[in-house]
């Protein structure tokens, strides 16, 4: 199993793609702050009488934690670039020469799941360091009047977050790339599912608005529940919260834990009987 991580995230550090990964990467991550940057600039050179302070337009580890996001450029492209990546096994045939030299599919499968999500945390943690450090060229650490403590707990909470997250996401695409035959209809199954993942997640919580109690708050619903363990919305919605509380975190991990463990399972079924050539 180690050997076959191993060779699987050395055939990915080798590939040519990785190449276009990382000047993705490092682009967006320098633009990034740049463009939150640039209407200050700007007004700035408009208005030399009355200049803001750019630096405090913005805080670079807000926009750090922005950077985990599977809604950004970078989130969008991290899992179709491994989809691609992976699928070169599946189109040359190496998964038959993998087993002709003893390793079982269950393995097989999850040495590949293993190498994309590693290869997704470190392209989105690359990503992110990089947006903070360039972020740090244009503005402060910190936004004014926050408990720096309070506030780095959080963003180890919200990584824990995006961990699982990612877990469910590769584990999908995955899945969803064993049981088809190509990257094109994988990819377009792909954005589809988030794209409408998010839109239900936007819909439920709009329609749960509208069930009021007593006391004029909103009262628990059916659509709250939805919104609830649909993790690709609620993610945006936590990571917008002043607090952090447990009943957040646990909604947000044990959905996601056991859609992706529901990925897995299905994942190693279709490998154990599909007809490999």
């Amino acid at each position: 199993m180690l050997n076959l991580l191993k060779n699987d995230l050395l055939r990915i550090i080798k590939d040519k793609t990785i190449i276009v990964i990382i000047a993705i990467t490092v682009s967006l991550a320098f633009a990034r702050p740049l463009i939150s940057a640039l209407p200050g600039f700007i007004y700035n050179q408009l208005n030399p009488e009355n200049k803001i302070n750019v630096r405090e337009q913005a805080a670079a580890f807000d926009l750090f934690l922005e950077s985990f996001s599977i809604n950004g450029a970078v989130g969008i492209l991290a899992p179709i670039f491994l989809i691609i990546l992976i699928a070169k096994d599946i189109n040359f045939g190496t998964i038959r020469n993998k087993i002709i030299l003893g390793y079982s599919r269950t393995k097989i499968y999850l040495s590949y799941l293993l190498t994309a999500f590693i290869s997704m945390v470190v392209i989105m943690f690359g990503y992110a360091i990089l947006t903070l450090l360039f972020s740090l060229a244009f503005f402060n650490p910190f936004a004014n009047n926050i408990d720096v403590g309070q506030y780095i707990g959080f963003i180890f909470l919200m990584l824990f977050v995006y961990l699982i997250l990612y877990a469910f996401i590769i584990s999908f695409v995955l899945f969803t790339r064993i049981s088809l035959k190509g990257n094109a209809s994988t990819i377009a199954i792909y954005i589809v599912v988030i794209l409408t993942l998010e839109l239900l997640g936007v819909t439920c919580f709009a329609i749960s608005e509208f069930f009021i109690d007593i006391n004029g708050f909103v009262s628990f619903n059916f659509f709250t529940f939805m919104s609830k363990i649909n993790p690709i919305y609620y993610i945006n919605e936590i990571s917008a919260l002043d607090k952090f509380y447990l009943s957040d975190l646990l909604w947000m991990t044990i959905p996601t834990l056991i859609y992706a463990s529901l990925n897995i399972f299905f994942g190693l079924l279709i490998i154990n009987k599909k007809d490999i050539k």
